[in-house]
């Protein structure tokens, strides 16, 4: 058999900052672009991914486990818009941890477990997303947004690209990013953050 490469393609590489002070800003430029398509996420949604973001920040593996496992397969859509929530968290925090963020690391390492152990309770669609998000590849906009960190005038752009996916989907998956990017900011340690 005889094959024919008509395009390559390769997914986006993603260049998140090294330094929390860098990572905050990105943060705080994202928190305030995300605001207007946070509020289309389904209620249900918000609240299971609030439940999800203290019990990460309370360090209870456990606490972090249920709550995951509470948010498989919820929501409405192909994708429903729980799942989509921890797309974004999960593509997060695994290139955080890629980055050097050891919070992102052990965060990311309970959520993509429990993750694993829900993915009958969804539909083959959105367990296939997730499996990717957990081995840190999936959605180029996402990916794109995740690169955006660096350069906060970037955010803008880039999460207008995500947003654009879906009913709420892309709406979901970026606010996963931020949630996942809050917990790891909260993780480091004040003093940090102003180096």
């Amino acid at each position: 058999m005889a094959v024919r490469v008509r395009r390559w393609w390769a997914p986006p590489s993603v260049r998140l900052p090294e330094r929390p002070s860098a990572l905050h800003d990105g943060a705080a430029a994202l928190v305030i672009a995300l605001e207007p398509a946070a509020r289309t996420i389904p209620a249900v949604v918000a609240g299971a991914a609030g439940r999800l973001a203290r019990a990460v920040g309370s360090g209870d593996a456990r606490a972090t486990a249920r709550a995951v496992h509470a948010m498989v397969g919820l929501g409405p859509g192909l994708t429903p818009a729980a799942d989509d929530v921890l797309v974004g968290a999960l593509l997060c925090w695994h290139h955080l941890a890629a980055a050097g963020f050891g919070a992102a690391a052990a965060t990311g390492g309970i959520v993509s477990t429990a993750v694993r152990e829900r993915l009958d309770r969804t539909s083959a669609v959105s367990a296939a997303l997730l499996h990717h998000a957990v081995r840190g590849s999936g959605v180029p906009e996402a990916l794109l947004l995740l690169d955006a960190l660096r350069e906060p005038a970037a955010i803008a752009s880039a999460l207008d690209a995500v947003v654009r996916i879906g009913h709420d989907t892309g709406a979901s998956i970026a606010y996963g990013v931020e949630l996942a990017v809050s917990s790891v900011l909260a993780a480091v340690e004040p003093a940090r953050v102003a180096r």
